[in-house]
């Protein structure tokens, strides 16, 4: 937003999802909260069982009716109180989309936020007519289905790799939204990286980059692991042809099993698998 004094829209991308005579309502769809829909739907006395659903991340929509949530997703079912954006997505803000997602009922493909964005009749034109919004048409690919039901824009992707010797999480991210999304845990084989797998992930996402963490011991020194994963990222970068970076992932798996552990806490019975951590700690690292 090169022209907008509100810091808070600094590096947002917001979804208009109705525009008429009486103004504008939209959604920003990249701010995070330190929330997850399970820790957000506890406080509502709705418990979810799917870790997929539990452990999703849960967005900032925006400044406007801040405590009240807002599901967007897919328009292949209505609720009562859910309004179409398009033929392909609509918003429901009523309590009976969040019992049917914590019951594994509910859309395929979802955000859950809290808060909106309003403008009054005008306000919305006037503030694009002062560059400061930069506009663009709404792509249905915002809505692409991940392994965790999470929407995240297919351009700009980059794909986050924890590196181990038995098994490597995965995230996808975009550098659109911020969003970074767990997607799933490549096997070694034979002492191999899984490089089909990779391959197929490279096929599917398109990503413009990619990022290995690059474990550190608490002191800032180099872990045992550096060489191992330095040759893998050197492997990865001839067989993909793709920029690769390393990020510190000091406490990558530590704060995923923290945030797994309180997901639980809001409602999950299952225990927490090993694999659960290795693909979030690969988001965290993104």
């Amino acid at each position: 937003m090169p022209g907008m004094h509100d810091t808070y829209f600094d590096h947002t991308v917001t979804l208009v999802c109705q525009h008429d005579e009486q103004g504008a309502f939209g959604v920003m769809i990249n701010r995070p909260l330190q929330l997850t829909v399970g820790e957000l739907l506890a406080q509502l006395d709705i418990t979810v069982e799917d870790p997929g659903i539990a452990g999703q991340t849960a967005l900032t929509g925006g400044p406007v009716q801040s405590e009240q949530g807002f599901v967007l997703h897919n328009g292949d079912r209505e609720w009562d109180s859910t309004l179409r954006i398009d033929d392909n997505t609509s918003i429901t803000s009523s309590k009976d989309i969040l019992v049917d997602l914590a019951e594994g009922n509910g859309p395929e493909r979802f955000i859950l936020l809290l808060g909106c964005a309003g403008w009054h009749p005008g306000q919305l034109e006037e503030e694009i007519k002062s560059n400061s919004w930069l506009t663009c048409p709404a792509e249905q690919a915002i809505l692409r289905r991940t392994r965790l039901r999470n929407l995240i824009p297919t351009q700009m992707t980059v794909i986050g790799f924890d590196f181990g010797l038995n098994r490597t999480g995965v995230a996808v991210a975009s550098l659109l939204t911020g969003l970074a999304t767990p997607q799933c845990v490549l096997y070694a084989k034979q002492g191999q990286p899984d490089w089909q797998g990779i391959d197929k992930l490279i096929k599917e996402w398109q990503p413009k980059q990619l990022v290995v963490g690059m474990p550190r011991k608490l002191d800032g020194s180099d872990s045992a692991m550096k060489k191992t994963i330095t040759r893998f990222c050197t492997a990865l970068e001839q067989r993909t042809g793709l920029p690769v970076y390393t990020a510190n992932e000091q406490l990558s798996s530590r704060e995923a099993e923290q945030r797994l552990r309180s997901a639980r806490q809001a409602g999950r019975k299952r225990k927490i698998r090993k694999e659960e951590i290795d693909q979030l700690a690969a988001a965290i690292i993104l």
